[in-house]
């Protein structure tokens, strides 16, 4: 709430919509698993919109990283590949990994949805990494919807799971 209020005070334009939040799958699906392993955590979820301004959002994301506990967990909850086939969909991860480890910002601003479906909240993250200096990134899982089934067949979403230490 305290947060919140610093938020407010410094941003008028933020909005407070819990409904928004509420229906944002990219949030909802992971509390469970933060409120089991981080039963202490206190959330701050954030929806962005896509017509944002660069220098806006950087200004509001040192702010953050300034005013956030040393020990915050960020988290950019998104999907990559869109409607595209295996082989071609994991060939665009391995490309956005490599955007990511470089932190290669005019790349990922010109993203569509057969990389990501939110390069401002990669972007987020990014900035965020660099405040914090965990720069190093670290691939976990890339994957796609067709080795999930084990449906060659499908054309679907790929997803990368990883961490910046």
């Amino acid at each position: 709430t305290d947060v919140i209020k610093k938020i407010r005070k410094n941003f008028p334009d933020v909005e407070i919509n819990n409904p928004l939040v509420e229906k944002e799958h990219s949030i909802m699906l992971h509390l469970p698993y933060l409120q089991t392993y981080y039963p202490d955590a206190k959330i701050l979820p954030l929806v962005i919109s896509p017509r944002y301004q660069r220098q806006d959002l950087k200004e509001k994301i040192h702010f953050l990283t300034a005013t956030l506990p040393k020990k915050t967990l960020y988290i950019a909850s998104v999907d990559f590949s869109h409607n595209m086939m295996l082989l071609e969909a994991m060939k665009k991860n391995d490309e956005s990994i490599k955007v990511l480890q470089a932190f290669d910002y005019q790349t990922l601003s010109s993203f569509q949805d057969d990389h990501t479906d939110s390069p401002v909240s990669l972007t987020l993250l990014l900035v965020a990494m660099e405040q914090k200096k965990s720069t190093h990134w670290e691939t976990w899982v890339s994957s796609h919807g067709a080795l999930l089934t084990g449906d060659q067949t499908v054309q679907g979403t790929s997803y990368v799971i990883g961490a910046f230490r």
